[in-house]
């Protein structure tokens, strides 16, 4: 079971001075990251520590609801049990009681859903988080709280600030309060739930809570919005959603779909079709549009994304187009048929300068001009589009360091193989038993790489990644 993740800055401040008297809610416009922490049972309970991963919100069984839709205005955002890593590992002992049969689950959860301010973007001073509770039927066994946590990224990311108040009954609000924040530290908000991975049969008697905004803090006071955040990586249908079939003026929108497999590593935006005529041939494409995408104060922006064949592009081209605020920075990249392969996926980087700040259009448009034709055309897989912002010295907005310092590794439990894939050239690479022995070793020099753990025996293991710069410590299962 693998999750793409990625830390993302969010500002979405009111206004500041040095000394900031901040408040925030549960907005549910705001970018939310996940991460889980997972633990041993003991006697039914939380006992030691087994491995924390970054994951996807929705994966943490926390849904998002948009302002409008579901009954609130103003949106909501619902907490739940998890339910996942029981639902996808039938059979497994990790993860199912009974040893893997169930039907209860084997391991303590600890699910955080959270806003976050990389290191010196938050103004220092104090900051309270408020929202209120709609309703609460979570089931007994499981606990939910709201925080606001600090980090010192100068100090191994250490934790110098956690409050917590606990979530309370329907019709109550909360409020959190973390004062003297140091500017330089990383600041986290959010929800905690936390118990045993659940069985999803049981999961509407294991109920739920569902947050709504402090009316009085959205959109109050002057508030003035950082730089926004832009990146998908397709592992939920809901991702999909964000780039709609969109008309080439003449011809009917292209056939969109996300799938769960084939991507990379797993889901993927899928698009595309059929040309029927033999006249000018039809674009199909997908395209996100926002029109008040928020720059902060970046000078220019890189686009990045995979792309693969999937199937046959018959006398069709492929287009990228990539739009952002400011003078001349509206970049097409022909993507031709060499340039793509239906084996492999193949990466691509596309850069927009002259950006002049503020609040204007982000539009990522990607195209099959069919061609004239009859069934020309054919599908395509996009995968991991992500959009990065940059200031005037070249320092990247909207992405914390928290990112470069982290690494995905899967499968965990792993088997055979175990995949690292990180933002950072790994130069060192050695895996420990608890006992402290060294078991394996590696140079890759790469980023991405796998490596061969078919003579480790079934245990815990410390999996430790290098280089000059940076050093994490991932704990193993196998």
């Amino acid at each position: 079971m693998k999750y793409i993740f990625t830390f993302l800055t969010v500002l979405a401040l009111s206004t500041y001075t040095t000394n900031a008297q901040v408040t925030v809610t549960s907005d549910v416009t705001h970018t939310y990251n996940g991460y889980m922490n997972v633990f041993n049972l003991s006697s039914g309970a939380k006992g030691t520590a087994n491995f924390n991963q970054s994951w996807g919100v929705a994966a943490l069984k926390t849904t998002i609801t948009s302002a409008g839709t579901g009954g609130f205005t103003n949106g909501a955002i619902t907490l739940q049990p998890n339910f996942n890593g029981y639902a996808d590992n039938a059979g497994s002992d990790f993860w199912r009681d009974n040893g893997g049969a169930g039907p209860g689950g084997n391991k303590w959860m600890e699910a955080i859903t959270y806003v976050e301010y990389g290191a010196n973007t938050y103004p220092g001073g104090d900051l309270t988080f408020k929202a209120d509770i709609n309703a609460n039927t979570l089931g007994t066994g499981y606990t939910a709280i709201a925080f606001i946590k600090t980090l010192d990224p100068a100090n191994g990311y250490a934790t110098i600030i956690h409050e917590t108040v606990a979530l309370g009954a329907a019709g109550t609000s909360f409020t959190v309060t973390a004062t003297g924040i140091n500017t330089a530290h990383i600041v986290q908000y959010g929800f905690t739930v936390e118990g045993i991975n659940a069985n999803p049969t049981d999961e509407s008697t294991l109920g739920s809570i569902i947050i709504t905004p402090d009316t009085t803090v959205l959109g109050g006071g002057g508030s003035s919005s950082g730089p926004d955040t832009a990146e998908w990586d397709f592992e939920d249908a809901a991702d999909a959603t964000d780039f709609p079939g969109v008309g080439d003026g003449t011809h009917t929108t292209a056939t969109v779909g996300h799938v769960a497999t084939g991507g990379n590593p797993d889901g993927a935006l899928r698009f595309g079709g059929a040309n029927d005529i033999t006249t000018a041939g039809k674009g199909y494409q997908v395209q996100y549009s926002k029109g008040d995408f928020d720059y902060g104060n970046a000078a220019s922006a890189k686009l990045t994304f995979d792309m693969k064949i999937d199937g046959t592009l018959t006398a069709a081209a492929v287009h990228n187009h990539f739009e952002t605020k400011g003078p001349g920075t509206k970049t097409t990249l022909d993507l031709q048929n060499g340039a793509l392969n239906n084996s492999t996926y193949t990466s691509f980087e596309v850069e927009a300068t002259g950006l002049t700040g503020g609040s204007g259009t982000l539009r990522i448009n990607f195209e099959i001009a069919a061609g004239a034709v009859m069934n020309g055309g054919g599908m395509l897989l996009v995968d991991n589009v992500k959009v990065e912002l940059f200031d005037s010295d070249g320092k990247t907005l909207g992405v914390t360091p928290v990112e470069v310092l982290d690494a995905i590794v899967y499968p965990n439990p792993m088997g055979d193989q175990v995949t690292v894939e990180g933002t950072w050239s790994v130069e060192s690479v050695r895996i420990h038993d608890l006992t402290g022995r060294e078991v394996l070793r590696a140079a890759p020099n790469k980023a991405v790489f796998s490596l061969d753990t078919s003579t480790l025996d079934h245990g815990v293991y410390l999996l430790s990644l290098s280089s000059d710069d940076n050093s994490i410590t991932h704990k193993l299962v196998k």
